[in-house]
Formats: structure tokens, C-alpha cells, sequence
């Protein structure tokens, strides 16, 4: 039984209706279960910043907007809120105050890093238990919600991220060098894919492509970073940082890659690493959130502590000397196909939200 048996619609809330890769996560969530007969939807509390935007409806100005609110207390006397992410836990908890509603909060960063002080922490845990059910990437992430948290460990449900592996299939020879032309780029590539924001490190790429002689830098992405990478790459490697701008088709571009480079300073588990691996190209990454469960070092790619610009520098080598394509790569590729498949991580959605749709 399922949610359109029980005529209990479900709604993922997200932060916002920007493309980055935890509103797209949500939404893809919310389509995934619709393939499966579910009454499931996907809405943004705010519009966000940036130029790219996901197709979901928006329901206010502002993360913390009245009429967003109230959107979302409505949607609550009929609808299961999964809270996608730690702003849409507050939203949600606030327009859910005085209550008997049920909803789901999904985690998808690290909790680790969201402790800024005892105030933040009691706020947080306080959320953290109203919900029915707290929803993990790894099984790191469920130690910290019960060691910082206080959530208990029986409400806790460990569901990774998942992706459409006939959106990300290997890369075929002919296809990679189709890639490289349209994108105008030649030799070794590097692929930066995500955000031009902070957390990110999208200049701690470009200072480590620098140092490798011939190697090219695609930047994948917009935010506000984008001028200071601009002007970074000129001066660092001239001709060698080329910055494209924000893809509705992720899989395109990683077909021109050798290797991907994650230089976050955080991150939960990241949904690029996912299709990187599915598509045979290998990752080099910080070692923050989920990463670390998702590389092995000299197999798939290589972990490097965050800020430590010569470990990086040596891993892409590495990388990069490795012949591209070949059996590891096709080996890895069917691991990450079969690890994060969606008929895997949809039934084990069903079943959590099954379960609370029955009662």
C-alpha cells in the first residue's frame, strides 16, 4: 500500500527553486515516487538566488515569508512534508506548530557542520525529534544525529542518494572526443561541477589545475565566486580555466572529463560524485560528509584532507596519469550503477513512507 491507496498526497519541501544539486535531488525524489504510483509533489519555499532555476512551484518571497508558511501549514492537514534539508526543517517546523501532523525531515549534508553554538544545537534537536522520521545519506551522518542530536536511533532511516542510470551511462571513446570539440577544450580535463559558491572551493580548483602542466580546468556552474575564478584562472593558467556556465545535462559535460575534482569544504553525498562514477570518470575529493563511503583511494578516484592543496595537486596527477576508460573504469561504473540505483533507494523510500501513511 502506498500513499495514493491510503489518498495521502506526499510533498518534499525544498530550501528553494535554484538548480543546485540538493534542490534537484529533492525534486527528482518527488517525480521518482510519482513513477511508482505515489501522489508526490516537490515545492521550493523561496525562488533563491542565481539565474538557473528548477520547474517547481514557489510559495513565497522568502524562505521565512508568512504566505509560505501558511502554504505549507495547509499542505500539512492533508499531505506527508518531507523537509528536504536544514532549511526547509525550520519552514517546516514552524508552520507545523500546534499540529498533529506527520512529516519527514531528509538530511542532506553533513550534521557535523551545522553546529554553530549550544542555542543552534537545542533548536535543531528540538526539530530533529518532532518529526515521525529523520532520513540520512550514510551511516556516519545517523551516528552524529544521535550523539549531537539526540534523535533516537530507532526514528533514524539511512536512504542514499540515488541517480537514473540511463541518464549516466559509460562514456564511450567517440563520445568523449564529441564532447571535447563542442566544448572546446583539449589534453587532460579536469572537471569542476557544482556551484561557484565558498563551500565549494572553486578556487582551490583552479589553484591546483594550475600546477599541472597542460591540464585543462572546465568550470561547470555559476555563483559568486564566478568573477574571482575568472580572474584567479587568468592569472594562474592563463588559457587553461574555462568556465561554461550553469548544465541542465550534467552527463554531457563529465563525458569531456578525465577526472572530476570536489574541493568542498562540506558536503553531505554529493550527487555528482554519483554520476561522475557512473559514467567511468574518476573523482579526486575532499574528505568531507559522505565522500570518504563513497571513494576508494587508487580505485575510483583519491580522498584528500580539505585545504591541502599539494595532496590535491598529487591525486590529480595520479588521476590523470591513469589511462582513461579501460576495465577499471568499467568496473567501478557497475559498482556505482548498482549502489545507487533507484529501485534500490525507491523501495526503501516506500517503506518509510508506507509506514507512516498506514498508521
Amino acid at each position: 500500500m502506498n500513499a495514493a491507496s491510503t489518498g495521502c498526497p506526499v510533498v518534499v519541501v525544498l530550501p528553494s527553486a535554484q538548480r543546485r544539486g540538493a534542490e534537484i535531488q529533492g525534486a527528482e525524489l518527488a517525480s521518482a515516487l510519482r513513477t511508482r504510483g505515489w501522489d508526490a509533489r516537490a515545492v521550493a519555499i523561496a525562488p533563491g538566488a542565481g539565474t538557473a532555476a528548477i520547474d517547481v512551484p514557489v510559495l513565497g518571497g522568502t524562505r521565512w515569508s508568512l504566505r509560505g508558511l501558511m502554504a505549507l501549514r495547509r499542505s500539512a492537514k492533508n499531505s506527508l512534508l518531507v523537509a528536504h534539508g536544514s532549511s526547509a526543517l525550520l519552514a517546516v517546523g514552524l508552520a507545523t506548530i500546534g499540529m498533529r501532523s506527520r512529516w519527514v525531515y531528509r538530511s542532506i549534508g553533513d550534521p557535523n557542520a551545522w553546529v554553530s553554538g549550544w542555542a543552534q544545537r537545542l533548536r535543531t534537536g528540538f526539530l530533529l525529534r518532532r518529526a515521525e522520521a529523520v532520513v540520512v545519506l550514510w551511516p556516519g551522518a545517523e551516528e552524529a544525529m544521535v550523539s549531537t542530536y539526540r534523535v533516537k536511533r530507532r526514528r533514524i532511516i539511512t536512504i542514499p542518494n540515488h541517480r537514473d542510470p540511463d541518464r549516466f551511462t559509460p562514456i564511450a571513446p567517440e563520445e568523449r572526443e564529441t564532447a571535447r570539440g563542442r566544448l572546446g577544450v583539449g589534453g587532460p580535463v579536469v572537471l569542476f561541477l557544482g556551484a561557484l559558491s565558498v563551500e565549494k572551493g572553486p578556487l582551490d580548483a583552479v589553484t591546483a589545475v594550475a600546477r599541472i602542466d597542460g591540464a585543462t580546468l572546465l568550470v561547470v556552474g555559476e555563483g559568486p565566486l564566478a568573477e574571482e575564478v575568472r580572474r584567479l584562472g587568468e592569472r594562474l593558467a592563463p588559457g587553461r580555466v574555462r568556465l561554461h556556465g550553469p548544465t541542465d545535462d550534467p552527463g554531457d559535460v563529465l563525458a569531456a572529463a578525465d577526472v572530476l575534482v570536489l574541493t568542498s569544504r562540506t558536503e553531505g553525498m554529493p550527487g555528482v560524485i554519483i554520476e561522475a562514477l557512473m559514467r567511468g570518470v574518476p573523482v579526486v575529493a575532499t574528505d568531507v560528509g559522505a565522500v570518504r563511503s563513497m571513494i576508494a583511494d587508487g580505485v575510483n578516484g583519491y580522498v584528500v584532507a580539505a585545504g591541502d592543496t599539494v595532496a590535491m595537486v598529487n591525486a590529480l596527477r595520479k588521476m590523470l596519469d591513469e589511462e582513461a576508460g579501460g576495465p577499471l573504469a568499467s568496473a567501478f561504473s557497475s559498482a556505482a550503477r548498482r549502489t545507487y540505483s533507484p529501485a534500490i533507494v525507491l523501495d526503501r523510500w516506500e517503506t518509510l513512507l508506507s509506514s507512516l501513511t498506514e498508521r
